[in-house]
């Protein structure tokens, strides 16, 4: 008499409901990311015409906040725990790029409160890291 043996069924994840704000913010996040990484192939090599290195770190980190951006907006939809942290990352880099320009005398103080929105939703992400996976 043979015996065969059974894998371990495990069972699924039970899957989260995603909260509706996650819903709304998850499309323009894909857009901003598209645009930050199309901005970026135009950048860079303006700068380097000018020899502008000051230009060019500018458009590196524009490129990596828009792949981050989309990512995070993908990434978004799974409700994984590591999105957190990968947002926050997204978003230090985000404020180098508002906060540059206004420490090199170009930028001005106003675009500060573009920050607040974003890291607003991050303050909300963090406070609903419960239903993360």
């Amino acid at each position: 008499m043979e015996e065969y043996i059974q894998p371990a069924q495990t069972e699924p994840e039970p899957k989260t409901e995603i909260p509706i704000l996650i819903r709304i913010v998850r499309w323009p996040m894909l857009i901003f990311g598209i645009v930050s990484f199309f901005g970026a192939f135009a950048s860079v090599p303006l700068g380097a015409l000018g020899s502008r290195p000051d230009i060019i770190a500018l458009g590196i980190l524009q490129f990596i906040s828009g792949i981050g951006l989309i990512i995070t907006a993908i990434g978004l939809s799974y409700m994984r725990k590591w999105i957190l942290y990968f947002l926050t990352a997204v978003l230090i880099m985000e404020s180098i790029n508002v906060v540059h320009p206004i420490l090199s005398g170009s930028g001005k103080y106003l675009e500060l409160v573009s920050l607040i929105l974003p890291f607003a939703f991050l303050a909300y992400l963090w406070s609903i890291k419960d239903k993360f996976r």
